[in-house]
């Protein structure tokens, strides 16, 4: 899948290797490890000349508590990125279609460029069935895609 996706030629970003909030926010050394783990998996899958320094945050990099994380981050070549806007699909399973279409338009509401927080895992069906009326919603708001790099 990430092969896939890659040679679909969309942005790959490095968001830890185990997701374990307990783990990676202990120290420093356990999230920048789990950096370093998984593009040493992305270099097994995609070729060692793989490189990426982009970086999301489990939970986001939000808050004085993540303030050495962020510049460790930075020291260490990475580039974060947050969300400003959402559907809310990480707040529940089985959301209704329409409550993540309104929250997507109330988080968006006003902002001039987003970064939206969505999930594509196969327990966010309701996502998927959302994606063509929130693209349709953010076109008609004269929204453009783009590409992180």
């Amino acid at each position: 899948l990430i092969k896939r996706i890659y040679e679909e030629g969309h942005s790959i970003g490095n968001h830890t290797y185990s997701h374990n909030y307990n783990h990676i926010y202990k120290k420093i050394d356990n999230f920048i490890g789990e950096l370093n783990t998984t593009k040493k998996v992305f270099k097994n899958i995609l070729g060692e000349d793989f490189e990426t320094n982009i970086v999301r945050f489990p939970g986001g990099s939000f808050g004085d508590k993540k303030a050495s994380f962020r510049k460790a981050v930075i020291d260490n070549g990475y580039t974060y990125y947050d969300w400003n806007s959402l559907n809310g699909d990480a707040e529940g399973k089985n959301i209704s279609k329409n409550r993540l279409i309104q929250r997507l338009k109330n988080t968006a509401n006003g902002k001039r460029e987003l970064i939206i927080l969505m999930h594509d895992m196969g327990t966010k069906k309701t996502t998927v069935e959302a994606l063509p009326e929130i693209i349709e919603h953010l076109q008609k708001n004269d929204y453009e895609f783009d590409i992180l790099k």
